[in-house]
């Protein structure tokens, strides 16, 4: 993930109309340009963009709107637990992996896995290694098969995964929001408490 730096300076802004000391200035000036150049050799077409963000970011807002406007949206959350179902290989390689435990009448059973790859930060490597190949594999094949012009890859992990460097989607957009923001959310949406908000990963 590349972090470009927008220092404080003084200009005019030609939108507002006014001289000041600010960085608004600069970001002003660079709505609808480009900070990297596209890698539109990746794929002709569709354009495929990679949307991610953390928790209560607005990913999902950004992702639902995004579809109204003509997007097709590919949901890697879901995508994840079609190929958790019985029969794939990826559940296969898992039950081969993790033992018959994780299994329940042939689908893998996410709460018996999770209580082991969260406690033992080497097995959730385990794990990633075998779900995020064969979740891109998946989503690579989405696209293939899509006619839409444009595709959004809505993925949580998709900067951990390493699709921003290969040759997975053209463009990143990563929602971000301040660490109090993100937790003023989850209170409303969950109804919890600040307490117990501080418990979830940011």
């Amino acid at each position: 993930l590349d972090l470009i730096t927008i220092s404080t300076i003084g200009g005019k802004d030609e939108i507002l109309k006014e001289t000041k000391l600010s960085s608004s200035t600069r970001r002003h000036a660079l709505l609808g340009t480009f900070l990297k150049p596209l890698k539109l050799e990746r794929f002709p077409r569709p354009f495929v963009i990679g949307l991610t963000g953390g928790i209560a970011s607005g990913k999902t807002s950004a992702a639902k709107f995004l579809a109204q406007n003509n997007c097709e949206v590919i949901d890697c959350d879901k995508l994840a637990h079609e190929l958790y179902r019985k029969g794939t290989a990826m559940a296969s390689k898992i039950a081969e992996t993790f033992g018959a435990n994780v299994m329940l009448d042939g689908v893998v059973d996410r709460k018996a896995l999770g209580r082991i790859v969260f406690a033992d930060k080497e097995k959730l490597k385990m794990l990633n290694k075998i779900v995020w190949p064969s979740l891109r594999a998946e989503v690579r094949e989405r696209i293939a098969q899509s006619e839409a012009e444009y595709v959004v890859v809505d993925a949580e992990i998709l900067l951990e995964a390493g699709w921003d460097k290969d040759d997975t989607v053209h463009q990143v957009w990563s929602c971000i929001v301040p660490q109090c923001v993100a937790k003023e959310r989850i209170v409303e949406r969950d109804h919890i408490s600040l307490e117990e908000v501080s418990f979830c990963n940011f």
